[in-house]
């Protein structure tokens, strides 16, 4: 009786609802947003990452506040790298945290946030996060940031140099 209990102490402790699987599901998906802090036009910038199973990606920049203009770049990653994404985010418990914003939230940061969906639901780390989740989720964010390539990142870095010596 007493292994009873134990196995239903476990259960409770390691969760008991469904499990996701280890290889990333046909439907898996994720949206990656980042957001510099509050400082002046035009040094504010922001972008999102999305990403699909098929390993069809895309990065959206934005360099300054919402009135700006807006650089679209696609980019294609194999599927190894689809699923390293999807292994660490089962690994950092993406699918299966609750996750806990600051309260009261940090005035002035830059943040990120992140919404997936696998095996036919979606999850959502908030931005804000307390510090010990926000330490959790860092790697998943910096591996995210990574499937996108560096000539990219620099061509994007270059045309946000350019836009800020134009507004000057």
């Amino acid at each position: 009786m007493r292994w009873l209990f134990l196995f239903g102490l476990l259960l409770t402790l390691f969760g008991c609802g469904e499990s996701m699987p280890q290889e990333y599901p046909t439907d898996f998906t994720l949206r990656y947003d980042w957001r510099e802090g509050t400082v002046a036009p035009p040094y504010h910038y922001e972008y999102t990452i999305t990403l699909d199973a098929t390993g069809q990606g895309q990065i959206v920049y934005r360099p300054d506040y919402a009135a700006t203009p807006e650089w679209t770049e696609p980019f294609t990653v194999g599927s190894d790298l689809v699923q390293n994404i999807y292994s660490l985010m089962l690994q950092q418990a993406v699918f299966s945290a609750s996750w806990e914003q600051e309260n009261p939230p940090p005035v002035g940061g830059s943040n990120a946030w992140l919404e997936t969906t696998a095996s036919g639901k979606t999850y959502r780390v908030p931005a804000e996060l307390i510090p010990a989740q926000s330490k959790r989720i860092e790697p998943v964010y910096t591996a995210i940031e990574q499937l996108v390539p560096a000539a990219i990142w620099q061509q994007l870095s270059a045309q946000r140099q350019q836009y800020i010596d134009e507004q000057q």
